[in-house]
């Protein structure tokens, strides 16, 4: 865990979410196979990916640019799953109304 004199998390985050992607790469196998539901998939990710990302989240002090880090690897995640590249130039709302779902990361966090 690292916290930062100023009181910040910035730095813990970052290793964290790096964490996070790395652990969402290993499962590519995983995102590629047709056979698998999206639900499924969607459990996947938050039982695989999300703790090792939000590993120690109890002692953040969440900022704005924070909460839009989060927000962002969250959509990395949702993109990362269904196998959308960025050249597909579709909406974070689209993705969202696909998986039928809300974004949840945030206020996990705030949960916690």
């Amino acid at each position: 865990m690292i916290i930062e004199e100023s009181a910040t998390c910035s730095t813990e985050l970052r290793a964290r979410m790096g964490a996070g992607r790395s652990a969402l790469r290993s499962l590519t196998t995983i995102w590629k196979d047709r056979t698998l539901s999206k639900q499924l998939k969607l459990k996947l990710l938050k039982t695989l990916v999300w703790p090792v990302a939000l590993y120690g989240s109890e002692s953040w002090a969440l900022k704005a640019s924070n909460i839009d880090k989060l927000k962002a690897f969250e959509m990395t995640c949702y993109r990362r799953m269904l196998r959308i590249n960025w050249k597909d130039h579709r909406t974070n709302e689209s993705i969202l109304e696909e998986l039928d779902i809300g974004r949840e990361i945030v206020a996990l966090v705030k949960r916690q």
